[in-house]
């Protein structure tokens, strides 16, 4: 990117792995040592972080030591706000929330008007032992390429990712606002973030511009084996988040987000005479209940706030309906059918897994504000099963 040879790259890396200390701050102070010319335009979910982030880069910017090291880089002394801030050769950063104002400035170079500094202007580094980077840095900005990029870090809170107003808000903005901030079609875009859906930014854009993106994709599960970070995930400890919750892990961990498939897309596979048997009960459990098996729960919310569970077993390759929860009004509510369900089945221990609409997860229940009905679920029966899924 520094040398044009990129202007559009994408990458995909887990949260706490260092991407916003290395692709912003330290990206937007190296790009100024290249170019005190340059402007950038940092944006991420949050308007308090996207603050932070542009003051860290300024505070590296102004250390003695890289003031030393570029004699030419300097902050003007009014650029005193933390969301947009200018060297004394026109350069400088604006920072904002993906979601804001983002109009009045722009990043990189003017395409007609590209002439950058010279680099014997750039740089006045006198120290025998930083020759070698002074010179690398020179033949990087030998011919002006570099002025500046457009930085998205984490454009979407991950629990904010499945609302699908909220994700398509930001992928419209992107091409409405974002995308035209740039002063020449050489400015680099920069998505880097953690996956946390098919069609966050990143999916959206591979999808709709697969041959323009270069897409980096650091899964923290390496194909070999090997953890990506020792130090900060070992191979043990990524397999057991993976167990807690594998559809997180597989998007903010592996950087591979999986389909959720919700209402009509499980009517076609479903079959009466393949899924559906007689079932007598025997001492109060379905003659086809088997205990090693994890039994599949399936919430209906139609009736908020009441609700059925329907009970499932996966049992010689056929998905086989086994039981039915569904009390009398008023006690079919959500805790009710819960502690039904932990009544009855008091000793399964080889694992559940929960299914339901997406009204359960999308809107607070009528008994318990604050909560949504997976939240109860998940705090009912965690309650004498921690394998729930």
């Amino acid at each position: 990117m520094l040398r044009g040879e990129i202007t559009r790259l994408i990458i995909n890396v887990a949260p706490r792995y260092s991407k916003t200390e290395i692709a912003v701050k330290s990206f937007i102070a190296h790009g100024l040592a290249l170019n005190p010319a340059a402007k950038f335009i940092h944006l991420t979910y949050s308007s308090k972080l996207a603050l932070d982030n542009s003051e860290e880069a300024k505070e590296i910017v102004q250390h003695e030591d890289f003031r030393r090291l570029f004699k030419k880089v300097r902050i003007t002394k009014h650029s005193n706000a933390k969301d947009k801030w200018y060297t004394t050769m026109g350069g400088g950063v604006y920072a904002a929330a993906t979601g804001g104002q983002v109009t009045g400035f722009g990043a990189g170079n003017i395409e007609e008007e590209n002439e950058t500094m010279p680099a014997s202007d750039a740089f006045e580094v006198n120290e025998p032992d930083m020759m070698e980077f002074s010179n690398a840095m020179f033949e990087l900005n030998e011919k002006g390429l570099f002025g500046g990029a457009i930085i998205i870090d984490d454009p979407i809170k991950p629990e904010e990712a499945h609302s699908e107003v909220k994700r398509e808000r930001i992928n419209e903005r992107f091409e409405t606002t974002i995308r035209n901030r740039v002063n020449s079609r050489k400015t680099p875009i920069i998505v880097i973030q953690q996956r946390v859906h098919e069609n966050d930014l990143s999916g959206y854009l591979v999808a709709k511009e697969p041959d323009v993106w270069t897409v980096i994709t650091l899964p923290c599960l390496q194909p070999n084996g090997k953890a990506l970070w020792p130090l900060k995930h070992t191979v043990a400890e990524l397999l057991h988040l993976k167990r807690i919750n594998e559809l997180v892990f597989e998007a903010q961990y592996q950087q591979n987000p999986q389909s959720m498939k919700r209402g009509a897309g499980f009517y076609k596979l479903f079959s009466q005479s393949r899924n559906t048997v007689e079932n007598k009960i025997i001492k109060g459990l379905p003659q086809l209940y088997n205990a090693k098996l994890p039994l599949h729960l399936s919430f209906d919310f139609n009736v908020n706030p009441y609700i059925t569970c329907t009970v499932w077993q996966l049992q010689n390759k056929k998905a086989l309906q086994i039981d039915e929860v569904c009390l009398p009004n008023p006690f079919n509510r959500t805790t009710d059918v819960c502690k039904k369900i932990r009544t009855k089945y008091p000793n399964h221990k080889a694992g559940m897994f929960i299914y339901g609409d997406p009204s359960g997860i999308q809107q607070d229940t009528r008994t318990e504000k604050g909560q949504n009905d997976f939240t109860i679920i998940m705090r009912e029966l965690r309650q004498y099963n921690p394998s729930l899924r």
